[in-house]
């Protein structure tokens, strides 16, 4: 077994893990996410997924840039 196939093997067991736990959310926990919030709380999670989503993806560029050849700002 070669490392790269190794690799691949890692990645599909946890790309199976992120799907299931993104299935359970959906089905379980937005449903009763949705029946106890009201439209303000539902605007501060929005405004707040949004915040962590583009810090995140700013840490991803600034540690990735070199390897994935991406070019920062």
């Amino acid at each position: 077994v070669t490392e790269s196939m190794s690799w691949g093997a890692h990645v599909n067991v946890l790309a199976e893990i992120i799907d299931h736990h993104i299935k359970e959310e959906e089905e379980e926990l937005l449903p009763m996410i949705r029946k106890q919030a009201d439209s303000a709380l539902n605007q501060k999670m929005l405004e707040e997924f949004l915040h962590l989503r583009q810090a995140s993806q700013e840490i991803v560029r600034e540690e990735n840039a070199g390897i994935l050849k991406v070019a920062m700002p």
